[in-house]
């Protein structure tokens, strides 16, 4: 399934996102993606994103039924992984607490 945000001239929602700057829509969309990825990983689920060449591609826009103009922001990619027992909930691990990083670094000097 493709999640997409979209402008349309069309639209009285059109003139409002507008009026919002380019960089704080893509700030949101980003942010947005980063929330998905942090929620499918904290139920189990491996998360990447990726862009690449297809986000610029003006074939995979059309198949994906975008107009040109149109941003690909992410593909975000969801599944099982290999370690998927390592991102189960539940799993403990163990976290070095930020002065045990700072005093190692520190000492490793």
């Amino acid at each position: 399934k493709v999640l997409r945000a979209r402008r349309s001239s069309s639209s009285r929602r059109a003139s409002r996102l507008d009026k919002i700057p380019r960089i704080e829509q893509v700030g949101a969309v980003a942010a947005g993606v980063e929330n998905m990825m942090l929620t499918a990983q904290a139920l189990g689920y491996g998360a990447m994103w990726k862009t690449g060449a297809a986000a610029y591609d003006a074939q995979a826009k059309t198949t994906l039924g975008l107009a040109a103009e149109d941003e690909i922001v992410a593909f975000l990619y969801l599944g099982t992984t290999a370690l998927a027992g390592i991102a189960t909930p539940g799993v403990s691990r163990r976290h070095r607490q930020l002065a045990e990083l700072i005093s190692a670094r520190a000492s490793s000097r």
